[in-house]
C-alpha cells in the first residue's frame, strides 16, 4: 500500500512551480528540468500533480485569489469598488503577480487550436467572472448586465497587467484601473 502524498511538500512545491513558470515560461515546460531546478524527480512531481497540464492547473488554482471569500459580503457600490481595487492591487504588484503572469501565457497558449490548455483557460476565466457577476448581482445589476460587467473588469485588468508588466508605468496604469472600476459602477 503505497503512502499518501505530503500535503505540506505539496504546498512548497505548488509555490515553487509557480515561480518557474514566472521564469522559465509555460509554453516549453518540460518536467525534468523543473523537477531538477526544484530538488525533486519528474516521477515525483508526477505522483504529486499527475500530467503537465495539471501540475499548471493546480499551481494556478493555489495562487488564485479567493474571490469567493473577498467579495462574499459585497453588498454596496463603496464595498465593491474597494474590493475591486484590492483585487487589482493584488495582481498588479501584490501576492498574485505571479499567478497572473502564468496565467496571461497560459491565455496565449490557448487560443491556438488546439490548444490542450484552452479548458483550463476558461475554468480559470470563469473562476474570476462568476463570483464578481454574483456581487454586481447583489448590487441590483441584471444576470446580463453583471455578467458584462464583470467580463469588462476580469478582462480590462487582465489587459492592464500585460500593459504594467510590459512598460511599468505605474501611475498610468493605475489611473486605467481606477476609472476601468470606477467605469464597471456606473448605472
Amino acid at each position: 500500500m503505497s503512502r499518501p502524498p505530503d500535503l505540506r511538500k505539496r504546498a512548497e512545491l505548488l509555490a515553487d512551480v509557480t515561480s518557474y513558470l514566472v521564469r522559465h515560461g509555460v509554453a516549453d515546460l518540460s518536467l525534468r528540468p523543473l523537477a531538477a531546478e526544484l530538488g525533486t524527480s519528474s516521477r515525483m512531481l508526477i505522483y504529486y500533480f499527475g500530467t503537465r497540464e495539471d501540475l499548471i492547473a493546480q499551481a494556478l488554482a493555489a495562487a488564485r485569489p479567493d474571490l469567493d471569500r473577498l467579495l462574499a459580503g459585497i453588498d454596496t457600490p463603496v464595498a465593491f469598488r474597494k474590493a475591486a481595487w484590492d483585487m487589482w492591487v493584488e495582481v498588479s504588484r501584490g501576492s498574485q503577480v505571479q499567478s497572473m503572469q502564468v496565467l496571461l501565457q497560459l491565455l496565449g497558449l490557448a487560443v491556438v487550436e488546439p490548444s490542450p490548455y484552452a479548458p483550463l483557460a476558461r475554468e480559470v476565466l470563469h473562476a474570476w467572472l462568476d463570483p464578481i457577476s454574483a456581487a454586481l448581482q447583489r448590487l441590483g445589476q441584471s444576470h446580463h448586465e453583471a455578467e458584462r460587467d464583470a467580463t469588462l473588469l476580469v478582462s480590462g485588468m487582465r489587459g492592464l497587467c500585460n500593459d504594467l508588466l510590459i512598460t511599468h508605468q505605474r501611475q498610468r496604469v493605475d489611473r486605467a484601473a481606477a476609472t476601468l472600476i470606477d467605469h464597471v459602477l456606473e448605472p
